[in-house]
């Protein structure tokens, strides 16, 4: 596994792998690397906690370079927070401070792409103005790298407002 991976639980949520910790174990610990013949996806669990078992999807894959997070553009900003990334991307797209806490997240779907949400929220003008937010991040398949969670500014495709995590 590798920072930016994206795992389908399941219940049928992506998220993102956006760290990984090495613990030691005094005296070890049983680590067991295998793949599934004839099946490369399968679920494992991940962890079980008061609300149940949490169960991830897991694909045999062999990765030639590992992802590395794109290059930063101009413009672009890393929060602390998600809510701090969806207040700034409202700043930028011209939403009015007393309209920031007025506004509705509705999920996207496309085939072969992860999934997006649109928060409808009201400009200056009364408009009611769409924001992209990519939750878990995606890769770019073209240079093999990967952003993690993010808005969008104004600008769809040069400014995105990121933050640690998602879902």
């Amino acid at each position: 596994m590798r920072v930016g991976d994206v795992f389908l639980g399941a219940n049928g949520e992506l998220s993102t792998l956006t760290n990984i910790v090495r613990i030691e174990q005094s005296g070890g610990i049983a680590v067991f690397n295998f793949e599934v013949e004839g099946n490369h996806n399968y679920f494992v669990l991940a962890k079980e906690d008061e609300f149940g078992q949490t169960c991830i999807l897991v694909h045999n894959a062999k990765y030639k370079e590992p992802l590395v997070r794109r290059k930063q553009a101009p413009g672009d900003l890393d929060m602390n927070s998600e809510a701090e990334a969806l207040r700034e991307a409202m700043r930028q797209h011209g939403v009015p401070v007393e309209n920031m806490d007025l506004y509705e997240r509705a999920a996207k779907y496309a085939k072969n792409k992860p999934p997006t949400e649109m928060i409808d929220v009201i400009d200056a003008n009364g408009d009611i103005i769409q924001i992209k937010h990519h939750l878990n991040g995606h890769k770019y398949r073209d240079n093999k790298t990967f952003e993690i969670a993010h808005y969008h500014g104004p600008e769809p495709d040069k400014v995105h407002i990121c933050y640690p995590g998602g879902q």
